[in-house]
Parts: C-alpha cells; sequence; structure tokens
C-alpha cells in the first residue's frame, strides 16, 4: 500500500485526505476527511482507510454492527416489494433465530461489520449443521439438517451481496463457501387405501375438519393456501376453487399473502364428493353463525365462531384425525404428495398434475415425483395393450361375419416340384411361406399373430 494512492492537502486550518477506489461493481468512489491537526494525523488515517479497502473490507464497515445491519437491510428487504412476505418472514427467522445468536457477537460488544471474514462464517454453519437446534437459554441443541442451514446460508448472502451495493462491503465474505449436501429426502406418501382409511374414519367420527382433509387429499393444495382460501373462491355450482392468496406464520402473527409464483394463481376443478363436504361444513358454519350472531367468516379454514384456524391448531387436529386413523404419523404436506403421486400413478398426464399443485413447469414435478411414473407407465402400457386387444377381436369378428367373395386363383408359374423356387418371384415366395406357417398353426389351435409364443401380462 502506497499514501500515493491518496491525496493529503491542507483545507481551512489543519489537514485533510481524499482517494478513490473501486468497489466490487468496478465503481469509481471517492472517500475524503478532514480536520486533523497534523499532516501525520492525516497520513495516519489515510493509510487506516486504504488498508481497509485492500483487505476488502468497506469504509462504514467500521461503524455498523452486524446486528444493527442485517434487522435493518430486513426492514428495507420487505418495504422494496421484490419479494413475497413468505420469503421476508423467512429471512427474519434466520436473523433472530440463528444468525443473531451466534454470529452477532455479546450484546456488550457486537461483532462489527469490518471484523466478519470468511473463517468466522464457514465456523458459523459448521456450528449451525452440528448443534444449531438451540436449547433452553441459548445452549447447544441437535443439529440443523443440511436444508435449513442451506436456507441461513442464502440469507446470508443475499444480506451481504446487498451490503457490498451499498458500499459497506466491498467484497462478499460469504461467496465459494462449502456447505453441507443436501439430499431430497424420500417423499412419504400414503397410498390410496390408507388415505381412503384416513378420510373414511374422520367422516365417520363426525371430524369437523373433514371437509378440509378432504380438500387437501382431492387438489393437492399447500397448507398456506388452504388457509388462505376463502368461501368466495368456491364455486359450488361449477365445481372449482380458485387459489389467489395464501396465509403465512410471520413470527407469532399470521398475514395474507400472495402464492409465490404466477402458476401458483390457479383455478382447479374438485369432484362432487368434495363439493358436497365443503357445502355441508359451509352451512355449519352457517348455522353456528346466526346462533352467535355474528358475521359469517369468509375464510374456509375457521372455527365455528368464524375465528381463523391458526397453523398449530390446523396441524395438531391432523395429528389426532391421522392417530384416530391408526396410520403413522406425518405432515399434512405429504396429503399434497400422496395426491400427486396418486394422480400420476393412475396415468394422469404430468402437465395435468403440474398445473393443479400450482408448479411453475412440469420439470418440477417430475424431478420431485419420478420415482412414481414407472407405475403410471406400465399402467400406460397395460391399458394401451387391452384396448389394442378390443379392437383387434372386434375385427376378427366383424371379418368373420363379412360375406366371402371368390377371386380368381393367382398364376404362381409352378411347373414342377423340383424347379418350384425357380420360378417363384421373391415377395410371392415370402407370401406362400407365411400363407404354410399362417396353416400350420391355425391348425394346432395357435393364433397366427403370436408365432406360437406364450404372452404373459403383467397385471400390476
Amino acid at each position: 500500500m502506497s499514501k500515493s494512492r491518496g491525496l493529503i492537502f491542507k483545507r481551512g486550518g489543519g489537514w485533510a485526505y481524499r482517494f478513490s477506489y473501486r468497489d466490487a461493481n468496478r465503481q469509481r468512489r471517492f472517500k475524503s476527511a478532514q480536520g486533523f491537526d497534523t499532516k501525520q494525523l492525516a497520513e495516519k488515517y489515510l493509510t487506516q482507510a486504504l488498508s481497509e479497502i485492500d483487505q476488502g473490507k468497506g469504509l462504514n464497515a467500521h461503524k455498523v454492527s452486524i446486528v444493527d445491519y442485517l434487522r435493518s437491510w430486513c426492514d428495507q428487504y420487505e418495504r422494496a416489494g421484490r419479494v413475497k412476505s413468505s420469503t421476508v418472514a423467512a429471512s427474519r427467522s434466520h436473523i433472530e433465530a440463528y444468525i443473531v445468536p451466534m454470529l452477532g457477537g455479546n450484546p456488550d460488544k457486537p461483532l462489527l461489520l469490518s471484523k466478519l471474514n470468511r473463517e468466522m462464517i464457514e465456523r458459523f454453519y459448521a456450528d449451525l449443521y452440528a448443534n444449531g437446534r438451540r436449547g433452553v437459554n441459548g445452549e447447544p441443541g441437535a443439529s440443523l439438517s443440511a436444508k435449513t442451514v442451506r436456507n441461513i446460508a442464502g440469507t446470508l448472502h443475499k444480506s451481504f451481496s446487498d451490503a457490498v451495493k451499498r458500499g459497506y462491503l466491498t467484497h462478499n465474505p460469504a461467496d465459494a463457501i462449502d456447505l453441507p449436501r443436501w439430499d431430497r429426502r424420500d417423499l412419504n406418501v400414503w397410498d390410496a387405501q390408507q388415505f381412503a382409511q384416513f378420510l373414511q374414519i374422520a367422516a365417520d367420527s363426525g371430524d369437523y375438519m373433514y371437509p378440509l382433509w378432504r380438500l387437501v387429499v382431492a387438489t393437492g393444495i399447500r397448507r398456506g393456501e388452504l388457509l388462505g382460501l376463502r368461501w368466495r373462491d368456491i364455486d359450488l355450482v361449477e365445481a372449482t376453487i380458485a387459489i389467489s392468496q395464501t396465509r403465512i406464520t410471520d413470527g407469532s402473527a399470521m398475514k395474507l399473502g400472495t402464492p409465490k409464483t404466477r402458476a401458483g394463481r390457479r383455478t382447479i376443478a374438485i369432484d362432487d364428493g368434495t363439493v358436497i363436504a365443503l357445502a355441508y361444513l359451509k352451512n355449519l358454519q352457517t348455522a353456528a353463525a346466526d346462533a352467535l350472531d355474528v358475521p359469517l367468516g369468509d375464510l374456509v379454514a375457521a372455527e365455528m365462531d368464524g375465528k381463523p384456524i391458526s397453523r398449530h391448531t390446523l396441524m395438531d387436529r391432523f395429528h389426532a384425525a391421522t392417530e384416530r386413523a391408526g396410520l403413522p404419523k406425518c405432515r399434512l404436506h405429504d396429503l399434497r404428495h400422496s395426491a400427486a403421486a396418486d394422480a400420476l400413478t393412475r396415468g394422469v398426464p404430468v402437465h395435468i398434475v403440474a398445473g393443479r399443485l400450482g408448479h411453475a413447469n412440469p420439470s418440477i414435478t417430475l424431478n420431485v415425483y419420478a420415482a412414481f411414473l414407472p407405475r403410471a407407465d406400465r399402467d400406460a402400457a397395460n391399458a394401451g395393450g387391452s384396448l389394442i386387444d378390443q379392437l383387434m377381436s372386434a375385427s376378427k369378428t366383424r371379418t368373420k361375419s363379412a360375406p366371402r367373395t371368390k377371386s380368381a386363383p393367382k398364376n404362381r408359374h409352378i411347373t414342377t416340384p423340383n424347379d418350384t423356387r425357380q420360378n417363384i418371384k421373391p415377395n410371392e415366395l415370402h407370401d406362400a411361406t407365411t400363407s404354410a406357417h399362417t396353416n400350420k398353426v391355425g391348425r394346432q389351435g395357435i393364433e397366427p399373430w403370436t408365432c406360437g409364443l406364450k404372452v404373459r401380462r403383467s397385471t400390476n
């Protein structure tokens, strides 16, 4: 580092310095300071400022703590309105639950942005993976999943990228850090018999939530979409529901939002049984509102008094219904997986399943549910084969019943048994051979098209 990169000069009654540098976006920035009593003091602070630039630290980072910056960044992230409220809520949760307690330093001596380096972030990720699920009073707990660690890393990387843009940092210290390997876990799905058992027991036991459980199984909608569904979004005459809003958790509060993607805003058909179940639920809520003299709530997932059902209440009641049905405990989201897997197994086209689930692209559906496509492929093959057999059988019946007309015999130009093949044309030789084989196998009671092979059909 050389002081020639900056300029020291007299200003007023003291000394000042000025220099320029390029930030991470290769934009030229300028820094100056004045009011130093001596030239040597100005040179000292110029050297310190240039050293911070050389070490990749922003000029303002020595004044801002990580905690203050991240909280301010999250507020601006929300005000910008470029991402969904659910994304902001997840980022805020990462900051308050993990980053601040484990990376922010002590409250009395918070860690400054200028002190943060790559090694600290690597240790932070390793600690998250080892015992990030903090216990009571901050005591170490169980490890976090690799997926959660990667999500937290995404929040940290985005916040530091914005810090570079705002001049707090000259480079992102979270760049190119190896993260825990994450493999998509195997789907926990119910087969048709299991979710039929679940729904039947819920209906027989008078479970108030039965129409909601049936709706999830029938459509595969997400939990937030179920909680945000309104009666105005349901057309019981046309048998459709429109997904246009969601309810998400932001800390301890529930907020309304919109689906993450354009494909998430969709209208999907529902079956007659689900229509009847939803109509019954609406009648119950209407009768309760009249009895309690309160207005009928607009949300479908509501208590009898019209109050919205919370996410935790929904999950508690789902687990209770699962236990009553004698089925293994699973997430409500697994019902969505079960609905998708069942549709693909029954041979519903992938693009139709993707549209009903609200996937932005059918490739997402293929990536998640590829394991269920072979069964659908086998079912499609068997169905296609059965159709071919039926058409061939019908064609055979028509051929037998049709009147035959005599045709003039073809001249094969056969002179003597010794020179038969010398006088038959190649295509006529093939016809004669095929005819002889057909007559032979026909006499033995074997269908000619099987060529004597026994066809084994799979019933899977």
